[in-house]
């Protein structure tokens, strides 16, 4: 076994899923190849803090999401919202099911329509397969990418470290980077944590959507799916777009300056 093989199984490694002399082949190489223990290693650790993460965090709904449930029953509670005490009032025989779905669809804002693009970004995050490539520096992940895609990504620098990639298929015509991002764990509380997968795709054409701020002296677009926040921007014939559980203002707040 050599890097390149090691590489492509390092998960199923990490996993337990070799068998017997499938182990010994890659215990040996490991023995005396520095760069795949360093990788077994961080592949082991980010595996172990997953683990953490899923026993101590309780299931709850994105960040966004319940912002947006909270603004709608403070809106209730002033003289404004008579429009929810009739309906609810009148009808006091709905299930309380019934009548929270009331409140979301009556008083959630309306999104701007998403584009597929920002879909994926959101389904990439959530989804949280493997990555072909690992590592924490951006560099490295450019020059890794340069060899798989017809385009230079020119990952820009976030508040989070960047921990994995793998090419993603968007548009047929032109493969696509997805970049996971997180901050280092703490492992007395490994659900504070933050994470972001970062899409990068070449489309020199399309109109980004969403709603326009100024950033850093950067001009993005902030939408909003499945509860997730989604910031894009544009550089040149590239299209950034940043999928996160993060609220608005702190999702903003990974941004570099332009």
């Amino acid at each position: 076994m050599n890097c390149r093989d090691l590489t492509e199984v390092v998960h199923a490694y990490v996993d337990g899923e070799f068998g017997p002399e499938e182990r010994r082949e890659a215990d040996d190489h490991l023995q005396g190849c520095a760069p795949c223990r360093s990788l077994v290693s961080f592949e082991t650790r980010f595996l172990e803090t997953v683990r953490a993460k899923a026993r101590t965090r309780k299931p709850e709904a994105p960040l966004t999401l319940r912002a947006s449930i909270q603004r709608s029953l403070e809106r209730e509670a002033s003289p404004g919202g008579s429009r929810w005490r009739t309906l609810g009032f009148a009808g006091a025989g709905l299930s309380a099911a019934a009548a929270v779905t009331i409140v979301i669809w009556n008083q959630v804002p309306a999104r701007h329509q998403t584009s597929s693009l920002e879909r994926a970004a959101v389904d990439f995050h959530r989804n949280g397969l493997p990555s072909d490539y690992v590592g924490s520096d951006a560099a490295a992940y450019n020059r890794w990418a340069a060899t798989r895609l017809s385009f230079n990504p020119r990952l820009p620098r976030l508040s989070l470290t960047p921990i994995g990639a793998r090419v993603v298929s968007v548009d047929p015509q032109e493969p696509a980077l997805q970049v996971n991002y997180a901050e280092p764990v703490s492992y007395a509380e490994p659900s504070r944590s933050r994470s972001a997968t970062l899409v990068v795709s070449y489309d020199p054409n399309s109109s980004l959507s969403g709603e326009p701020r100024r950033v850093r002296d950067r001009d993005v677009f902030v939408n909003h799916h499945r509860g997730y926040s989604v910031v894009s921007w544009r550089d040149q014939a590239l299209v950034y777009t940043l999928a996160s559980d993060m609220d608005e203002s702190a999702a903003l707040a990974l941004l570099p300056a332009r």
